[in-house]
């Protein structure tokens, strides 16, 4: 072989190993940032909560698009998958956060988990950290019904003895959550000091935290001498209040 062979094959070598020896691309590294979760007071649920969570890139090198799934169980139990939320191009230290809300049908303990890069399509420098996880306890908003506003009033004496009388009250929902399903209120009266006894019964549904609804009733009675009227609401006791001390209200003596 000559010497100007060797150095050819020479050359040929040095421009091989060149070629091979580039350094890899530095990877990403994905995780969940931020984890909270934060019970709403203001609701027509038993249970709102609102989670918020934030994803970014720790890593030396940027990341193509890739998706973060949301996450929770009650107590030990199966896990329930909220959504899954895409991130397009991620250079370093960027990310994006979400603020869902999750409404509950009751209280209890409640596990949050957020996955980033749910399906494993990113290649990153680690894969251990990928998975953050919250557990909370959260007392559910509960319904308070009560008697308001109660106006009774003789309105007409007629010339038989009749009298005449208008009620009016309304019943206000002051507890957190919302009164859910149907509930009674009923409208009972006293004559001349005696027990009082049902006149009538009124139904209304769903009530939300905070509101109220209005009543009204007109009846008349004979031979009487001091009326008075008591509400009662929710009286067949189906909703679940936060106080049921509070469902009751009379009205003072009507003479007529």
């Amino acid at each position: 072989m000559t010497h100007a062979s060797v150095g050819l094959g020479l050359a040929g070598l040095l421009v091989a190993t060149v070629a091979t020896s580039t350094t890899p691309a530095p990877k990403p590294d994905l995780r969940c940032a931020e984890l909270t979760a934060e019970r709403l007071t203001t609701m027509d649920v038993p249970l709102r909560v609102k989670v918020h969570f934030k994803v970014k890139n720790f890593g030396p090198g940027n990341s193509d698009g890739f998706v973060s799934r949301l996450s929770y169980r009650k107590g030990s139990g199966s896990w329930i998958t909220v959504n899954d939320y895409s991130t397009g191009f991620t250079p370093l230290n960027h990310g994006a956060e979400w603020n869902p809300h999750l409404d509950f049908t009751e209280g209890g303990t409640y596990t949050f988990k957020v996955e980033v890069d749910v399906n494993h399509a990113i290649t990153e420098v680690s894969e251990g950290n990928n998975t953050k996880t919250l557990t909370k306890t959260f007392v559910a908003g509960t319904p308070d019904l009560t008697v308001t506003d109660v106006d009774a009033q003789v309105t007409r004496v007629a010339s038989n003895g009749t009298i005449y009388t208008k009620v009016m009250w309304k019943v206000k929902n002051i507890g957190d959550g919302k009164a859910g399903g149907s509930f009674v209120t009923v409208l009972k009266v006293s004559k001349n000091n005696g027990p009082f006894v049902e006149l009538s019964r009124y139904t209304r549904s769903n009530l939300q935290a905070g509101a109220s609804t209005s009543f009204t009733s007109t009846p008349n009675f004979t031979n009487v001498n001091k009326l008075k009227f008591r509400i009662q609401t929710d009286a067949t006791n189906v909703i679940n209040e936060r106080s049921n001390s509070n469902n009751e209200a009379d009205s003072g003596v009507l003479q007529p």
